[in-house]
C-alpha cells in the first residue's frame, strides 16, 4: 500500500456510492415536486378554469361578423320604381397586414383622390377597431377607382375592396314618408 505522501490515496467507494445515492435521492424529490407542481398547474387549467379558457378558444375559432340582408325592390301602385339596390364599394385597410401605414395611404393617393376627411376618419376608426379588423378609407369608390385598386393591389398588402348594397331612391325624397331610411347605428 501507498501512502498518500508517496502516491495517489485508496478510493473509498462504498462513501462515494451513499454521496452518489443522496444526490440521486434529492434530484429525483426534486424532479417529483416539479412533477407534482406541473400536475397541479394542469388540473388547474384544465378542471377549475376549463369554462373560462373554451370560451376564449371558441372566439378565437369563430368570428361573428353582421352580414345586412338584401333588401327587397319598392314600387308604387303603377309600377314606379321607388327604392333599389346597387352595388357600392369599400376600400378598407387591415393594419396588420400594413408594414408602414402612411406609406400605404400616400401609394393609395397616388392611384385615387383622397381627401384629408377620409384620413382623419380613417385615423379615428384605427383607434377604435382591432388590427385585423377591416378599417374603410373610402366609400362608394367608382368602378374607376376600383379598377385602379385592383390592378396595384399586387404591392398593397391589406388594401381590401370591399362590395355591398346600398339603398338607392331615384326619385330622391319622394314618398320617404312611406318607404323609411336605412343609416348607420348610431351609440345612443
Amino acid at each position: 500500500m501507498r501512502s498518500r505522501l508517496n502516491g495517489p490515496a485508496i478510493k473509498d467507494h462504498i462513501r462515494e456510492g451513499q454521496i452518489f445515492t443522496n444526490r440521486l435521492i434529492l434530484a429525483a424529490i426534486g424532479c417529483g415536486i416539479l412533477l407534482i407542481l406541473l400536475l397541479l398547474r394542469l388540473g388547474y387549467l384544465q378542471i377549475i378554469n376549463q369554462a373560462h379558457y373554451a370560451t376564449l378558444s371558441e372566439n378565437n375559432r369563430v368570428s361573428i361578423q353582421p352580414i345586412p340582408p338584401t333588401r327587397g325592390l319598392i314600387y308604387d301602385r303603377n309600377g314606379v320604381l321607388l327604392a333599389q339596390n346597387l352595388p357600392s364599394f369599400t376600400l378598407e385597410l387591415v393594419t396588420e397586414h400594413i408594414e408602414d401605414v402612411d406609406q400605404t395611404l400616400e401609394e393609395i393617393g397616388k392611384l385615387i383622390e383622397l381627401r384629408e376627411e377620409d384620413i382623419a376618419r380613417f385615423k379615428k376608426n384605427r383607434r377604435r377597431k382591432r388590427r385585423f379588423e377591416g378599417v374603410p378609407l373610402r366609400f362608394r369608390l367608382t368602378d374607376e377607382e376600383v379598377a385602379k385598386i385592383s390592378t396595384h393591389q399586387y404591392r398593397l398588402p391589406g388594401v381590401e375592396i370591399r362590395a355591398e348594397l346600398a339603398r338607392h331612391y331615384p326619385l330622391g325624397k319622394l314618398a320617404s314618408h312611406a318607404i323609411g331610411y336605412v343609416g348607420r347605428i348610431s351609440e345612443r
